[in-house]
């Protein structure tokens, strides 16, 4: 479909409403969006995203774009844009993959424009797409008349574009009326609006449609053959309808646990446990096969019959005012869209007032709307065909393939010996039934299931039924300072980056560890937190992971101490360095070391060297899983307690020498800011916090990325080139907020 819209911006809600009616649509094109560079792609139509588009730079209107259905595979086609002209010959293309089609959408403006100069850029378009040899849908605002009509340079032109069209093998899909005189728009009945392609006449069927959203009809080309999609592909899950929950429950409440309580050992109790509880999950709640959806559903807005009802009032007040000429219709019909477009808005406003104030995750649902608003699409599933589980486990094991643990030299020992070591123990408590219930309970509600299958609507329904044998099995964790190796595996799903997807680089790795190593974890970590609070083990200067501080205490605390530098009249500067995989590249021989300076019992650092050790991860990708992959070193990024074990790694490099400056971390972010009574001294400062960096990372087995080190030089009183991105705040050489506002404002967040 192409429809000129003359004013995207104002009309979404209206399009929206249009297309909500018309599922059957695939590729949308628009001509006249008006919208400024950058800005178009926050008015994407719901389930549409933005592939091409042209907008203006010099002058403001015109522009074109296409929006293709999520489920669509598409890319843009640069070389068709490249051609265009604004104010001559605006061009959007993008290329239907697997299906050797290409869409063009173009929008010439009135006769003010050069047609010289337009029939060029057209030429040129075709003349690439012929290389190319592919089928060609061409579609716009053309602005040639195409009806029939008196008009000497009417007929001109037109026969010239004709002519020039079917040199190429494209003929016209149909010539009727697209834009009819109205009240407020007197005139001739006129063919602006048309479509050209090189398809057989029985391959589609054109035709022209009424749309309410703009003076112009729409023009469509229904396909009788369908554009690609992406294949469906398997994946299995466990059935958990409230009958199959009840039937779990069921079991459960009358299954015998003794093999657990007369288990000789951990990994005897904790094989008895699970062999019990997934015999009766396997029968409750059974593996079954289900497909992808093609897309993530997100939010979308569901327009009421009254909407329609008020589209259809508002188009029969239009169409009478047109074919009487009455002026008192015409603005009966002018009242009735104001009314209409106004009802539009207030509907989506109170739809998402409605989901925010009944959903039971209100941060979620606000964001949810913001993503709306903003077009940002929730994730799909990546149906990618070149890609597979197996290659993506091999690209996030790479780490792993050459590592070699470092040894504890006497420089480790000296640079930890700087933080201060404690003589009492920390141990393990036992926990109760309640605290295990309660920790269940408190288990964040998602749809995702880890490596059993299990996720937390099937574990919280089942939590009375189980708590008394697995606090049990807890406690002997707890007492014999060890982990059950059965539970030691972790499901990565690879996360698309901004941009491409088409190679493993362009994936970030998510970590989900079985439900009931959170819930060990979770016991663990409230006892660990008490601890480290009571001792004032981690430095007051590391700010992610700790309660009460977050990135915006540290971009205080860091802006602070700058300005009290400069108003010393001090020369400072910033540094800012880049670990590359720190959390998975952490020694675990190093960090058992440091647990005991920091005064971990003996069995508290048997149960941590057993829960680190031993992990499994598998990949699953499109609903393949890769074959198994070990891990020798790292904390996991999806546990609950792998942070606090990083920050008790890193801990000790705030406490090395503060006598040249001041280091500011948030996990494994370090920033230092150095200063000094002059330019000199400076230079020597940077150059004994760059050495000493380099050598902590060096004895500790972590890789620093010299490539991403930044540095930044401040200066109240006169501006100095370049700025720095700290945890998310652009900071310039005089501390001012004019950079991070430019950045906000530049986004459109505003």
């Amino acid at each position: 479909m192409h429809a000129n819209v003359q004013g995207l911006r104002s009309k979404i809600n209206e399009i929206n409403l249009c297309l909500e009616s018309r599922r059957d649509i695939g590729v949308f094109g628009v001509t006249e969006h008006w919208c400024e560079s950058g800005e178009i792609q926050f008015f994407n139509p719901v389930g549409f995203c933005l592939r091409s588009s042209f907008e203006r730079s010099l002058k403001k209107g015109g522009g074109s774009a296409l929006f293709v259905r999520d489920d669509i595979l598409s890319e843009p086609f640069r070389e068709a844009n490249d051609v265009s002209i604004e104010s001559i010959c605006e061009i959007s293309a993008i290329n239907v993959l697997n299906h050797n089609l290409v869409i063009c959408c173009l929008y010439r403006p009135p006769a003010t424009s050069n047609f010289e100069a337009f029939i060029g850029c057209v030429d040129r378009l075709l003349s690439i797409l012929c290389r190319r040899n592919q089928m060609v849908v061409l579609m716009g605002d053309l602005n040639i008349h195409f009806e029939s009509n008196d008009n000497l340079a009417y007929i001109a032109n037109r026969k010239r574009f004709v002519d020039l069209l079917d040199g190429y093998g494209l003929h016209v899909t149909l010539t009727e009326i697209t834009r009819k005189p109205t009240g407020n728009q007197p005139g001739n009945p006129s063919c602006l609006d048309v479509m050209f392609t090189n398809f057989d006449p029985y391959w589609y069927r054109p035709l022209v449609s009424d749309v309410s959203f703009s003076d112009h009809h729409a023009i469509e080309l229904i396909l009788f053959k369908s554009l690609p999609r992406p294949s469906l592909t398997s994946l299995w899950y466990r059935r958990s309808k409230p009958e199959n929950l009840m039937s779990l429950r069921k079991q459960l409440y009358f299954a015998s646990w003794f093999p657990v309580y007369q288990a000789k050992s951990l990994e005897l109790a904790s094989s008895a446990f699970l062999d019990i509880f997934f015999a009766h999950l396997d029968a409750a709640c059974p593996w079954v096969e289900g497909r992808f959806r093609s897309a993530a559903p997100g939010l979308r807005v569901v327009f009421s019959k009254d909407m329609l009802d008020l589209r259809n009032k508002y188009q029969g007040f239009r169409d009478m005012a047109a074919s009487t000429r009455n002026e008192d219709l015409n603005v009966i019909a002018n009242d009735s869209r104001r009314s209409y477009r106004r009802a539009l808005a207030s509907f989506r406003r109170e739809f998402y007032d409605e989901k925010i104030k009944t959903s039971s995750n209100k941060a979620k649902a606000s964001w949810d709307v913001v993503n709306m608003e903003l077009n940002r699409k929730t994730r799909a599933h990546i149906l990618n065909g070149d890609l597979n589980a197996q290659e993506f486990s091999k690209a996030f094991s790479e780490n792993f393939e050459l590592y070699s643990a470092p040894e504890a030299s006497d420089e480790f020992s000296s640079m930890l010996g700087c933080a201060p070591g404690l003589q009492c123990s920390f141990v393990l408590s036992s926990v109760t039934v309640e605290d295990v219930y309660s920790t269940m309970l408190s288990l964040k509600n998602t749809n995702g299931s880890d490596f059993f299958g299990l996720n937390t609507k099937m574990l919280k329904a089942v939590a009375d039924t189980i708590c008394e044998p697995l606090t049990y099995l807890i406690n002997r964790c707890f007492s014999d300072g060890c982990f059950p190796s059965s539970l030691k595996i972790s499901v990565i799903s690879p996360i698309p980056k901004k941009g491409n997807t088409r190679a493993c680089s362009d994936f970030r790795p998510i970590s989900k560890l079985p439900l009931f190593v959170k819930i060990i974890e979770s016991l663990v970590l409230k006892q660990l937190n008490e601890f480290l609070e009571k001792e004032s083990i981690i430095h007051p200067q590391q700010f992610g992971f700790c309660k009460g501080k977050s990135t915006v205490t540290a971009a205080a605390s860091l802006i602070i101490k700058a300005l009290q530098a400069l108003e010393d009249r001090q020369c400072a500067s910033l540094r800012l360095y880049d670990l590359s995989k720190a959390f998975d590249l952490v020694p675990h021989n190093l960090l058992m070391l440091k647990m005991a300076h920091y005064g971990f019992g003996l069995t508290a650092l048997s149960f941590f060297e057993s829960f680190l050790r031993g992990w499994r991860q598998v990949v699953v990708f499109n609903g393949k899983l890769s074959s198994e992959v070990d891990l020798p070193c790292g904390v996991k990024q999806g546990s609950i307690l792998g942070p606090c074990c990083f920050l008790l790694f890193i801990n000790d490099l705030l406490h090395q020498s503060q006598e040249v400056g001041d280091l500011f971390l948030f996990a494994d972010d370090i920033t230092a800011l150095v200063h000094a009574p002059n330019e000199a001294i400076l230079e020597e400062r940077i150059g004994a916090w760059e050495n000493l960096i380099e050598r902590w990372c060096s004895v500790n087995g972590l890789l620093l990325n010299g490539q991403k080190t930044q540095r930044l030089d401040l200066d109240l009183g006169r501006r100095l080139d370049g700025q720095v991105t700290f945890l998310g705040l652009e900071i310039d050489s005089r501390l001012s907020w004019n950079p991070h506002v430019q950045i906000l404002s530049n986004k459109q967040i505003l």
